[in-house]
């Protein structure tokens, strides 16, 4: 007589019970793979903090467990599921729907006798503005139009409708709108949605610092509130609202003080661009009569797509190289480019918001094996306060791109110990073995990190390491996780 489950069964003991009926069916439990028992591992102390830990075989049995199904804060961990979306839905990088280039267009207007110039933005989160840019540079674009002959434009038109009018994502706060790391989302941006200045001392003791703008000011910096100190005191903080037009700088600099360079996430990229393709041009002789604006554009759902193919451009730039935007988001964890490419995956269901992008993201969770109760996504970048995963669903993510035919290609781009990136200066002990690929993760009160994990005779796992609520500092939450992580690989050698 049989007994039947009960059900729902639960996703742990289901994992289980198909393990043991999987081993059951070769006839014998010796294939299961190597298993850490729980009081192998020390857990370091986070200080009120708590631990989630997933470590499986790339077969997905699961090796190593703790809190495995409770959810955590991902930090930039959320990266690795935002490019594998973009791996499934944007296509090879050849032909594929990755993003384009930045262009230009001259369009002739009834009230002036100059055309207008319509910047477009394509996505490109890589253009650039800075001396020091050696590939899509808004110079070049520049440079064509002078080149061009044309002396005289009527205005600049900045053309950002590819996806949603600038925006931050949900969750983000006011605490990360201040500097460079946090800026609105839009597809005409330069140099990663930020401004730049450079604060150096006044020219003596109690005088305001004083601010030169790389271009051109997007908004004013007042400096009544700072001085220069004869001390070495240095404690500066800028206070601004987003969308305000003024942001006021507190504190001291000291009179030996060398320059302080400062990066601003922007309100609006796509203006600020249009102001520094405006001074560009302006440089090169071409005169601007009239202002930089947003014209409006009236979007029909169904040709998202397609607004790229209406007509040929006067000037473009090439599209960025794929594998560049992916090292940019996993070597370097930069959060713009992950979001400019969450709206790229979003364009593929014809959408210029970043809504259906998260919902495909959350379906590929579903194919890779996770339950839609063990993740909550409110960005691609993991910086929104409101992600939420567990070890268990990133691990079971990391097992079914492992069977992906992008996957090497993938796997190349996350952070390596003792390379520029992310993990440059930890774990240092498997530096030259190119043993470890993995993902970092840092917000207040929490460290994770998740990748892969290969042994000397080549075995690999995939693991996923959350340390959420933790009250120590973030570096030393980092030490504490990566003293954790390195237990666990011993007991894996």
């Amino acid at each position: 007589m049989t007994r039947d489950l009960p059900l729902p069964f639960p996703k742990s003991g289901l994992k289980v019970l198909t393990t043991l009926l999987a081993s059951l069916a070769l006839g014998s439990l010796a294939a299961q793979a190597q298993t850490i028992p729980s009081d192998a591992v020390s857990l370091p102390d986070l200080d009120g903090g708590r631990w989630g830990v997933s470590v499986v075989s790339l077969d997905g049995e699961q090796v190593f467990g703790l809190s495995e199904d409770q959810r955590f804060a991902p930090a930039s961990t959320l990266k690795l599921v935002t490019t594998s979306a973009a791996f499934r839905l944007l296509g090879d990088f050849d032909s594929g729907r990755w993003p384009g280039g930045t262009s230009v267009n001259l369009e002739s207007v009834s009230t002036s006798p100059y055309p207008n110039l319509v910047l477009k933005g394509a996505g490109d989160p890589s253009l650039s503005a800075t001396g020091r840019c050696e590939g899509n540079c808004l110079q070049l674009l520049a440079d064509a139009v002078a080149e061009s002959g044309v002396t005289d434009i009527a205005a600049i038109d900045v053309d950002d409708s590819l996806f949603q009018p600038p925006h931050w994502p949900t969750g983000w706060t006011h605490e990360d709108f201040r500097f460079g790391y946090a800026t609105a989302i839009s597809s005409l941006s330069i140099d990663g949605g930020v401004a730049r200045a450079r604060l150096t001392p006044g020219n003596r003791q109690g005088q305001p610092p004083e601010v030169s703008w790389e271009w051109t000011p997007f908004f004013k910096i007042n400096t009544d509130e700072a001085q220069t100190v004869s001390t070495r005191q240095f404690n500066l903080d800028l206070i601004r609202r987003p969308g305000a037009q003024e942001a006021f700088l507190l504190g001291r600099l000291p009179l030996a003080s060398p320059p302080v360079h400062l990066q601003f996430g922007l309100d609006d990229p796509a203006l600020y661009a249009g102001e520094v393709f405006k001074a560009m041009l302006q440089s090169r002789g071409v005169t601007v009569h009239g202002p930089v604006f947003r014209g409006e554009i009236v979007h029909e759902p169904e040709a998202v797509e397609d607004e790229a193919a209406d007509q040929p451009a006067d000037f473009a730039l090439p599209a960025p190289d794929p594998a560049d935007l992916l090292e940019e988001i996993l070597h370097k964890s930069n959060n713009f480019y992950t979001e400019v490419l969450l709206h790229h995956i979003s364009l593929t269901a014809r959408d210029r918001s970043q809504e259906s992008g998260l919902e495909l993201m959350g379906d590929m969770m579903v194919d890779a094996g996770a339950a839609r109760s063990e993740f909550n996504f409110a960005d691609g970048s993991g910086l929104s306060v409101y992600d939420r995963i567990t070890p268990s669903a990133m691990t079971d993510l990391l097992v079914w791109a492992s069977q992906q035919s992008w996957f090497e290609t993938w796997l190349g781009n996350m952070a390596r110990p003792g390379e520029n990136g992310t993990l440059k200066y930890r774990f240092r002990e498997l530096a030259e073995t190119g043993r470890l690929h993995a993902k970092t993760g840092s917000l207040t009160g929490v460290g994770a990190l998740a990748g892969y994990f290969e042994t000397p005779s080549g075995e690999r796992y995939a693991f996923a390491v959350f340390a959420n609520d933790s009250s120590l500092s973030s570096s030393l939450t980092r030490r504490r996780l990566d003293q954790l992580l390195s237990e666990i690989f011993d007991e894996l050698d």
